[in-house]
């Protein structure tokens, strides 16, 4: 039986309010708290308010840590102090205790300031100045504020990533992995992130009222938190215990970059994989908290979508949304909308639908315009939240003692197997091409990017048609062609048809190093040099790091369980531990893990750098790893042969060690999660026959070899693919499945995996050959 999810703590910021009281008086009062927008370098573009916090007063930040950092940063660290206060948590290092933060646009005003900075005087950056502009930086950050040393991760689902978050921590929280989570939100308002919604014709020169007049959204910022704690684990420590995680549901529209589908079907599919994730019926839903972002398609779509998934009873279930109160927070949107419900359904009031005048045209629920209508304590609730690259993300959350009254469903007893897998890499096309890699196959040349000089390994030239016929590159960008070939071989070698009926039900995480994609700097460069006139419009969309996930998506038919995830260096191989964990917990049938590395894009060289001291002695790589998970039983039923199964995943993080060099970074417990790692598979240290690493990383090969001693062969591709900070990992995996080295038959037919980065984020995998 899966474990339940109590929230025992919350925290916010946000225009509202900078903390949990002041939050609840503004949501009793029911006026908006959306204000102007004086930056004059953007007032010819329309929008006239936003849900803006100010100057951030707070002594206790001054000696966080984090009082220099970017401002969501700091956002997040008030919202987060305060959860964990509220919960009486106190962290000592001991708890088995995550963190993982959801983000949209992450550190844009650090992005910002670089840029402009590089426009004055063609600056060059340290490694520290680059780690701080990486999305994943955060939650080192964060974690290393509270000491935490368990999993770290970053959600980058754009607008829905609050939610995906919580759905991440439900997993570690529901197999017993962890006990607490610290799981939240953030986002900073940023006059590009203002620009490029403008140029969309999305935003409001009004106070936005979504679902009535005048279309459109204001912008927000802020940041909210929960202290997600293993039920018995809160009851044994008496915690006050102010809502339970009943399920989660997320899908992707796999209809446009930008655009919501305007059937509603993805929107729909998120909220029936909650509800079946909860086991709640329909008719038990009392409110449901909306995306409602103001805009004509958002607003009509999210509609449609409640109607399709109750019928004739939508009718009678109060919706509303607060961003007519607070503005769009985009990847804080879910943090601050959940604490809000939250506080709303301890005082027995439902949030008002802030703005609300008259019904616009599609949209014919009861959106509670109104302040101050009673909520009957003790209910259930669905929290929407929707995004660019077609993500959606519900939660079902209960305010009392209501999962006692469920039979919790039992987590997967099966193993989770690998069926498939596609690679696109320096080596060649196809996973075979990793089997026997000597260096001359590598595609080496040498680039000046950064000011810096480096040695590179490339992907040959190659269209997606020679893969699969009826797929075409045109119109698709590059990180997404690779990921998409990479998805398509994978797929294929699982067995799984190429009709979209036969992949809707497919999940799918994407795991990436860095959230820079193509567009930030056509994006942000132009507007910064051109007093922000708008000359790009179509590029804006793809400025989210989830965008390539929705490319491979829409390539693919993928419409199942969908995540981004955005940890660094080691993306990969922390994202294949989640996949498991997803399949475990029964949220798809099948779901394809992958990751992408792209050495056209200039935030990739930031990302190697963050990492890499000394880019002279590692040649940078790229390319993509797919792999398909799903049960073993399921496998052998439709036919298809199982490479492989995961056995166990181990994560922890160095809080010690957090931004500090590779000279300085001292590497410690490593070689005690990689005991952890086989003794939790149930097997000796004697059955490892291969292991998968970095050798350049002289801490992981010292680790191996203390546990493990001298009997196991070495995996390590990035002589020929070089180092490709999200696939590396997923590419030694790969060629260890494929070489033959690791005989299925022998005393020896384990694989472990290992990467440690040196900003302190270590993962384990062990794998049984079949």
């Amino acid at each position: 039986m899966r474990n339940r999810i109590a929230i025992t703590g919350k925290g916010v910021i946000c225009s509202a309010g900078g903390d949990v009281g002041k939050v609840r008086e503004s949501l009793l009062s029911g006026k908006s708290c959306l204000r102007s927008v004086e930056d004059p370098r953007v007032a010819h573009l329309g929008p006239q308010f936003a849900g803006l916090i100010g100057n951030i007063d707070s002594p206790a930040l001054q000696e966080s840590g984090v009082c220099s950092d970017d401002r969501y940063v700091q956002l997040a660290w008030i919202a987060a102090s305060e959860a964990l206060r509220s919960s009486g948590i106190q962290i000592t290092g001991k708890e088995k205790v995550g963190l993982i933060l959801g983000t949209c646009s992450g550190p844009m005003l650090t992005i910002e300031a670089l840029f402009q900075q590089q426009i004055s005087s063609n600056a060059q950056f340290t490694g520290d100045q680059l780690f701080k502009k990486q999305y994943y930086s955060a939650s080192m950050l964060l974690a290393s504020c509270f000491g935490i040393r368990g999993p770290v991760f970053t959600v980058t689902t754009a607008c829905s990533a609050f939610n995906a978050a919580v759905s991440a921590a439900g997993d570690l929280l529901r197999c017993g992995m962890l006990d607490i989570v610290l799981a939240g939100g953030a986002d900073s308002f940023s006059t590009t992130t203002l620009a490029g919604f403008a140029g969309l014709k999305a935003t409001s020169k009004q106070r936005s009222a979504p679902f009535s007049l005048p279309t459109g959204l204001n912008l927000g910022e802020g940041a909210g938190f929960l202290v997600l704690e293993e039920m018995e684990h809160a009851i044994s420590r008496g915690a006050s215990i102010c809502g339970e995680i009943l399920g989660y549901g997320l899908s992707n529209d796999a209809y446009h970059c930008s655009a919501p589908d305007p059937s509603g079907k993805g929107a729909s599919y998120s909220m029936q994989l909650a509800l079946q994730d909860s086991s709640v019926s329909n008719c038990e839903i009392t409110y449901i908290n909306a995306h409602g972002t103001g805009t004509e398609a958002n607003d009509k779509a999210e509609t449609r979508a409640i109607r399709k998934v109750f019928g004739e009873q939508a009718q009678n279930i109060p919706v509303s949304s607060l961003k007519g109160m607070v503005g769009h927070c985009l990847g804080a949107a879910g943090a601050v909308e959940t604490v809000s419900s939250l506080i709303c359904a301890g005082i027995g009031v439902f949030p008002p639908t802030v703005n609300f005048t008259e019904p616009r045209d599609g949209c014919n629920l009861d959106y509670i315009p109104d302040a101050g209508r009673r909520w009957k304590k003790g209910t259930v609730f669905i929290k929407n939240n929707f995004a660019f690259g077609g993500n959606n993300a519900s939660l079902v959350i209960s305010t009392d003692d209501y999962g006692s009254k469920r039979e919790q469903p039992d987590l997967l007893d099966d193993p989770v197997c690998i069926t498939g897998m596609g690679v696109v890499s320096p080596a060649g096309i196809g996973y075979e091409a990793l089997g026997g890699v000597r260096l001359d196959q590598g595609h080496f040349r040498e680039e000046n990017r950064c000011g810096r000089q480096f040695r590179v390994a490339g992907v040959p030239a190659f269209e997606l048609s020679s893969i699969d016929r009826r797929l075409n590159s045109r119109g698709i960008e590059r990180a997404g062609k690779i990921a998409s070939a990479a998805g398509a071989l994978a797929l294929s070698k699982a067995g799984i048809p190429d009709r979209p009926s036969a992949r809707a039900e497919v999940g799918f995480y994407m795991n990436i190093a860095h959230g820079s994609t193509w567009a930030e700097p056509e994006h942000i460069r132009p507007l910064l040099e051109n007093n922000y006139q708008l000359e790009q419009i179509n590029v804006f969309p793809y400025i989210v790091p989830n965008s390539v996930t929705g490319t491979v998506c829409r390539v693919l038919s993928l419409t199942g369980y969908n995540s981004t995830f955005c940890n660094g260096p080691g993306a990969g191989l922390l994202g294949l531990g989640m996949s498991w964990l997803a399949v475990r917990n029964r949220h798809a049938p099948a779901l394809l893990c992958g990751s992408v590395d792209d050495l056209s894009v200039d935030g990739f060289y930031d990302c190697f750098l963050s990492e890499i001291e000394d880019p002279s002695k590692v040649t940078a790589g790229e390319g993509a790893a797919m792999f398909l998970l799903e049960p073993l039983s399921r496998a052998k039923q439709r036919g298809a042969e199982p490479i492989c199964a995961i056995k166990n995943v181990e994560f922890s993080f160095d809080p010690s060690s957090s931004g500090r060099s590779a000279g300085e970074y001292a590497g410690k417990g490593l070689e005690e999660l990689i005991r952890n790692a086989v003794s939790g598979s149930g097997i000796g240290l004697e059955r490892i026959g291969a292991v998968c690493l970095n050798s350049w990383n002289d801490m992981e090969m010292k680790a191996a070899r203390s546990a493990l001693g001298d009997g196991f062969k070495v995996i390590d591709t990035s002589p020929v693919t070089g180092f490709a900070p999200a696939s590396s990992s997923m590419f030694n995996i790969s060629s260890a499945l494929s070489a033959g080295l690791v005989e299925k038959d022998g005393d020896k037919n384990y694989i472990l995996s290992i990467f440690s980065s040196f900003r302190g984020i270590k993962c384990i995998m062990v794998l049984e050959i079949f």
